[in-house]
């Protein structure tokens, strides 16, 4: 949609000093910082954090399945697992449990944000 319309309101200089500093952050100019708060948008700096975190996510997967799927290989090639393997797979198991739960933390924070949004 083109944008015609000009608004104009009177704030205090500290107020909108304030506004471009928070902008500044969001990356976004102080129009879209405005519209995006009266409209309950997310900003573009929210967007990419959530897909950043998305694809970190998809990232780990396919590195831990990668590293499950050999050691399921090599006990099936063997028909056997030696001790050595037995504890790489639960150093795996360990690794995996820890970045379940960080993942579970970033998406909580990803429904936080979006729950923001809609409160």
């Amino acid at each position: 949609m083109k944008k015609t319309e000009i608004c104009k309101f009177r704030i205090s200089p500290t107020m909108k000093q304030d506004w471009i500093s928070r902008a500044s952050l969001e990356k976004a100019s102080l129009s879209e910082f405005i519209i995006s708060r009266v409209e309950e948008n997310l900003t573009l700096k929210e967007v990419r954090r959530i897909e950043e975190i998305g694809n970190e996510i998809v990232d780990f997967d396919n590195i831990i399945g990668n590293n499950i799927n050999q050691i399921a290989r090599q006990v099936n090639i063997d028909n056997s697992i030696s001790e050595q393997q037995l504890r790489v797979f639960y150093a795996q198991m360990e690794l995996y449990r820890k970045e379940i739960k960080d993942r579970n933390s970033k998406i909580k924070a990803i429904y936080d944000l979006l729950y923001r949004k809609l409160m």
